[in-house]
């Protein structure tokens, strides 16, 4: 019999990037820079878990 497993829908969807400072100051872009970086950060380690809860559950 075939399983269906999904996994959990909070891994399958990343931060949002954060919008362009209004201010095109050095402490807005180098504080977007971090969000952003953030983001990118957050979605990488959801993508890495979903693939390593991929690779167990087809053991």
């Amino acid at each position: 019999m075939l399983r269906v497993v999904t996994p959990p829908a909070d891994r399958l969807v990343c931060a949002a990037e954060p919008a362009v400072p209004a201010t095109l100051t050095d402490a807005a872009v180098a504080a977007w820079i971090v969000d952003l970086r953030g983001a990118g950060q957050d979605c990488r380690s959801k993508l890495g878990w979903v693939r390593d809860w991929t690779a167990e559950v087809a053991k």
